[in-house]
């Protein structure tokens, strides 16, 4: 009853934590008990008093609608939030859950943890223990197929190779250390502080996890406000001819562009930008704003960050780890092409962020070292260590181990190669890159200097020549077609507006933006199979390694290790209990029984769900 909408949403503003929720349950608690009040003496209510009643039960009424729309907001925001961190919920979970555990076994009678329900919580931590392990690989994996994302900005890509090792060097060997306190034979008390400090351990690196995933997808708006950019384009331009009868379709496609930057947007909780980009937008051609959207976009595809440490320091140490195992015979050179993805990757990274900071000598070096790695991993066959050493050479050099001349003297190697190349080769995808580069740098010196605005036009039309432009470049894997397309745009756009800055600067970015497009593509080629972190088996691998068996098992007789387990929990176990394991450690049990799990795991399964089942029998005698 209305009476009572006060005192149902005080506990939630407790929890959500929204302002404008909180102070609406504050400004009804009053009506609510004035109304309650008043309903106690009912029948001798006069006209007056019924009036009133009704008054405040019609805005209690009102505000319970506005609490639901207050709180469907906020678990929308909750979700956008749970997607943005989805590559490492099952990390904080299991994380969640053996604080839990350790928590229970802090309150045990006993002071050592030998008695059966201790045991049998420490076993249940182990197997939680080993969904971090899972937990833990599978990040490491994703963060990598992150950084190789065809449409990544280089920010994005730089922050998610970082996460990707950070997950294996720091987040994996503090879970390896919570998997030996949980096996140590210690006191009660001295165990749980034991595993509480390993967890905390993990705690911190996972938040710093965290702030690595929250900056990938800070750059993921500016990944689909550049994909949304040219459909906006052509739709300001269809809206201002007025008489354009391609109009409705250029504004689905602008729609449908706009539509992916919102739900970036909103995943990083950006919802105030989110509306301004959804009113320009509009619902219609006729009350859309598609310059400002468009404008917008552009502002939004430039928000990327710029400023990225050098990863020059990372690339050695694997190449020369993976030639010292291919000459001990201790790796074969399927397994070291994996390895080697890692540094592949780093180098198209750093040779695209020297060219940001206008180092292109160096950017060259990096950039035709990463093609001569790619080309070995690529072929497995012809990698060994006689190949890579050198390779492990060179990029130690750029690296400044070996000196600054040796430095200098590889760079100049490098460009002394890359003019042959760009005489010999011109479409080569390095030299195709170099020269889009140049472009961008002569654009953004025309925007002031109108003396070299023909000599950019006249390199515009030249490279416009050597492909067929295409509209949608951005998704293009042809180094030719993207370097023609961004040269065609690019001479579209000055030559719409010729005399403003802006055409110049945005042609600089558009060049750079290709340029950038082509190495990331050249080195996602050469990786398009590799990680150094292999995914772990996912659920439907698990259920289809055991099904052949999990039917024999199922028809034999005796206790929950021959039998496959049902949608509910088992019977005699606690459903709270059950549901504290993960969707996929239950599904598991569920399709083939406890041996999915090792040996150990197995008894230690069974002897918690007997444990809970003679509980359970113990509070509901028959």
């Amino acid at each position: 009853m209305p009476a009572s909408v006060p005192s149902a949403l005080m506990p939630i503003s407790i929890e959500i934590q929204n302002e404008n929720f909180t102070r609406m349950v504050l400004e009804i608690a009053p009506v609510g008990q004035a109304l309650a009040t008043n309903l106690a003496s009912f029948v001798s209510w006069k006209i007056d008093v019924s009036q009133k009643a009704e008054a405040q039960a019609d805005d209690l009424t009102a505000a319970s609608k506005n609490a639901y729309q207050l709180l469907r907001g906020e678990l929308e925001k909750y979700r956008w939030r749970y997607e943005g961190a989805a590559a490492l919920k099952d990390i904080e979970l299991a994380v969640q859950e053996l604080r839990d555990i350790n928590q229970e076994l802090r309150q045990q009678p006993r002071k050592n943890n030998r008695s059966e329900q201790a045991q049998s919580k420490i076993q249940l931590a182990k197997i939680w223990d080993q969904e971090l392990h899972r937990a833990t690989a599978e990040a490491s994996h994703l963060f990598f197929d992150t950084a190789k994302q065809k449409d990544a900005t280089l920010a994005e890509r730089f922050a998610a190779l970082n996460a990707s090792t950070k997950a294996d060097k720091e987040l994996q060997p503090a879970v390896a250390k919570l998997s030996a306190a949980l096996n140590e034979d210690r006191g009660k008390d001295e165990f749980a502080d034991q595993v509480e400090q390993r967890l905390n351990q993990i705690s911190e690196r996972y938040r710093e996890l965290n702030d690595l995933q929250e900056k990938i997808n800070r750059e993921q708006v500016a990944v689909e406000a550049r994909k949304a950019f040219p459909p906006a384009r052509a739709f300001a331009r269809s809206q201002k001819s007025q008489n354009d009868p391609a109009i409705a379709a250029t504004f689905d496609n602008m729609k449908q562009g706009v539509d992916n930057v919102l739900h970036a947007q909103r995943v990083v909780g950006d919802y105030e930008e989110a509306q301004k980009l959804t009113d320009l937008t509009g619902d219609s051609p006729q009350n859309s704003k598609g310059s400002e959207t468009a404008q917008l976009l552009r502002d939004l595809a430039g928000r990327t960050d710029r400023n990225l440490s050098s990863l020059a320091q990372t690339i050695p140490p694997p190449m020369r780890k993976e030639t010292a195992a291919l000459e001990r015979h201790n790796s074969d050179s399927r397994q070291s092409a994996r390895q080697l993805a890692s540094p592949r990757l780093a180098m198209a990274l750093e040779s695209s962020r020297l060219m940001l900071q206008s180092d292109r000598k160096t950017a060259v070096a990096y950039g035709l070292l990463g093609e001569d790695l790619g080309a070995l991993v690529d072929q497995p066959g012809n990698l060994n260590a006689p190949a890579l050493k050198p390779l492990a050479d060179r990029a130690a050099a750029l690296a400044g181990e070996k000196g600054e001349e040796a430095r200098q003297a590889e760079i100049r190697a490098a460009n002394a190669r890359f003019n042959q190349l760009a005489t010999g080769h011109a479409e080569n995808p390095e030299v195709l890159a170099g020269r889009l580069d140049e472009m961008s740098a002569l654009a953004k010196e025309a925007a002031g200097e109108t003396t070299k605005r023909q000599g950019l036009a006249a390199q515009l039309d030249q490279m416009s020549e050597i492909a067929q432009p295409v509209a949608d470049w951005v998704q293009s894997t042809d180094a030719r077609e993207i370097a023609a397309s961004a040269a065609h745009e690019s001479s579209a756009e000055i030559q719409a507006a010729p005399s403003q800055w802006e055409s110049y600067n945005g042609t600089s970015q558009t060049l750079a933006d290709a340029a950038r497009q082509i190495r990331m593509d050249t080195a996602v080629n050469d990786l398009a199979a590799l990680s150094p972190f292999p995914a772990p088996p996912s659920l439907a691998e698990i259920e289809n390694q055991s099904v052949s068996s999990s039917a024999d098992r199922s028809s034999n007789s005796g206790g929950l290790a021959g039998q496959a387990i049902g949608q509910a929990a088992p019977p005699g176990v606690d459903q709270a209990e059950w549901a504290r394991l993960t969707e996929r450690m239950r599904q598991a049990i569920r399709s083939s029984g406890v041996e999915n799990f090792s040996e150990e795991h197995q008894s230690a399964i069974r002897a918690y769900f007997e444990k809970l089942s003679s509980d359970s029998q113990g509070l509901n005698p028959k």
